[in-house]
């Protein structure tokens, strides 16, 4: 028996409370397969050709809410993380950016709440803003720079 299921098309519907909510399609298994730490591998398209990941549930939940958040199918947000990868296996790299990505909406979100608590006035969102760049942006950024500080700073070419 197969486990996971087959990705949607990364959109999004709203619920009643203005959230986005992920369509079936985008779950890759339940509660159950999580406590297992059971891993999914899935077909995904990185540049120009196709291969295969073996991630856990969680980390496939986590990229299909980004893919959601940021309305980018799975496979952009794979070419993205390998371009920026160097010696890494694009699973491990994969991890890493989901936990990037969300620490950085989890910061930027303390500090707008921060910034209404105080009255400053000023607001931090993850949505683009002229000369800001979204959260998607800063966690792919930040990852490109860890992954170079990583490698001693070395763009060869392998």
């Amino acid at each position: 028996m197969r486990k996971g299921r087959r990705h949607g098309n990364g959109s999004a519907e709203k619920t009643s409370d203005d959230r986005p909510k992920r369509k079936q399609g985008l779950s890759f298994g339940g509660e159950g397969s999580l406590r297992d730490g059971a891993r999914v591998r899935r077909n995904v398209r990185v540049a120009t050709r196709r291969t295969s990941v073996s991630l856990e549930v969680a980390i496939w939940d986590a990229l299909a809410d980004i893919c959601t958040r940021e309305d980018l199918p799975i496979d952009a947000v794979c070419d993205a993380v390998e371009t920026r990868r160097n010696s890494d296996s694009l699973a491990s790299s994969l991890r890493t950016f989901s936990l990037l990505y969300f620490r950085l909406s989890t910061s930027r979100r303390e500090a707008a709440a921060a910034a209404i608590r105080t009255g400053d006035g000023k607001s931090v969102s993850d949505g683009p803003r002229a000369g800001f760049p979204t959260v998607f942006e800063e966690a792919l950024s930040r990852f490109a720079t860890a992954r170079a500080a990583a490698s001693g700073g070395s763009n060869e070419a392998g």
